[in-house]
This record gives C-alpha cells, structure tokens and sequence, in this order.
C-alpha cells in the first residue's frame, strides 16, 4: 500500500500512530493524519500552510481542542479508520493527477477531500481551501528525491539529531512487536515491516557515515540466534 509514498510520507503515517495513541485511540483517524502532517516544519505541506499565513501551532491547538480522546486501551495493530482510509485513497488520486510519487502535499490535499473527517473541518475552518491548495501544490519546486532505496550517492551526513530519532523510532512500536515473528510476514502490517527496512537503511547510513563523538550509548542488548539455515 505505502510503495508509492516518499519517506517523508510515511513518517507522518508512523507521526499519526503516535499522535492516536497519544489520544488514547486504538486506530488513526483524519486528526491523527492532520497531526503527523505538521510534525515537521521543512515539508512540501509545511510549505503549502505557510503560504497561506497558517501557522502549524494553530493547527496543532485546534485539533487537540476538539479531537476525541479515546479509553487508552489501544490494541495490537494500529489500523486505519474509515476517513483515514477514504483519506489515503484520495491521496493516492491526488498524485496520480499530479504524475508523482505520493508525498506530504498530497496527503494535505487528500485530507482536504475528505471534509466529514475532524482534519477536513478543522482545516476548513482555518480558511484552507482544496483549490488554492492545490494550485499552490502545483508551483511548489520538485522535492528532494527519497533517499528509498538507500544508494551510495544519497548516504545521510549523520548530523546528531538523526541519532535522536532513530532511538525514538527503536521504541516507536515497541509493544507491538511482543511475539511478533518476520519470518511468515503474516504477523506484522506492511507498515510495520517498511519501518523495520527503514531503520535499518539508516543505521547503516550512519554507520558508514560515522561522526566523532556519537556513542550508540543506549540501554539496549540485542542478541542474535539464527537456529535454522
């Protein structure tokens, strides 16, 4: 489902899972979507808000004031819902139009589409609106590249933030990988084994792009048993 997406696109699916879980949700919703969307500010949909005179804080305080808090008992598998899922399938509309790979604008303009979620209201609200969002999509200069698949030529510089997230990526799912196993794929979701392939890409990056003075010092052993050939 995600092949098409750009890195920075499934960064905010894995932001949204945070922010549901967060709200005490056991799936992700159009809110949730909105709220990884403006986690960082130096995206192509960062861009589009900016634009327009829209600050993500506001968008931010907006959301936290009217979305629903869940009961807190979040289940195995953070799933999609309804909206997000009509969401995503317009997102996927968006940038077929667009003939490009599926990146943060796109999921701006695919929540946008879908205005029953609370991220189309709330938006709306805000004064953003889908076709001058899209025509500002449309003058916005190519993205960078993703760095999916990693290749020699596209090697992270390692700065120390990048040691940052990927401790917060190592703990991001980490009660959902209890008694989980990689060797059917049957247990985990697509996401779920993209992120594994993702962290691995950039450990790697890192690894061979070393900076001095940056200690793996985290409170982790991990142990290796391949006990089949």
């Amino acid at each position: 489902m995600w092949q098409r997406f750009t890195e920075r696109a499934r960064r905010v699916v894995f932001f949204a899972q945070e922010e549901a879980e967060g709200l005490g949700c056991n799936f992700v919703a159009t809110e949730h979507l909105l709220l990884g969307l403006i986690r960082e500010n130096d995206t192509r949909a960062a861009l589009v808000f900016e634009q327009m005179g829209i600050p993500l804080g506001r968008i931010q305080s907006e959301i936290k004031r009217q979305a629903t808090r869940g009961d807190g008992r979040l289940g195995q598998d953070m799933q999609l819902g309804g909206g997000a899922k009509r969401a995503i399938d317009l997102t996927y509309d968006e940038a077929r139009q667009l003939s490009s790979n599926i990146g943060t604008e796109h999921l701006l303009l695919g929540l946008l589409r879908e205005d029953e979620g609370l991220a189309g209201r709330v938006l709306a609200e805000l004064g953003v609106r889908l076709e001058a969002a899209r025509e500002l999509v449309k003058s916005l200069p190519p993205e960078t590249p993703t760095r999916w698949p990693y290749t020699k030529a596209a090697k992270p510089a390692a700065p120390l933030g990048q040691v940052d997230e990927l401790r917060r990526l190592f703990i991001l799912d980490a009660a959902k990988w209890r008694r989980k196993s990689l060797i059917s794929l049957f247990d985990v979701s697509d996401a779920q084994f993209r992120a594994v392939l993702d962290v691995a890409a950039r450990l790697k990056a890192l690894d061979q792009n070393r900076t001095p003075g940056v200690a793996w010092s985290y409170p982790r052993t991990l142990a290796m048993i391949f006990e089949k050939p």
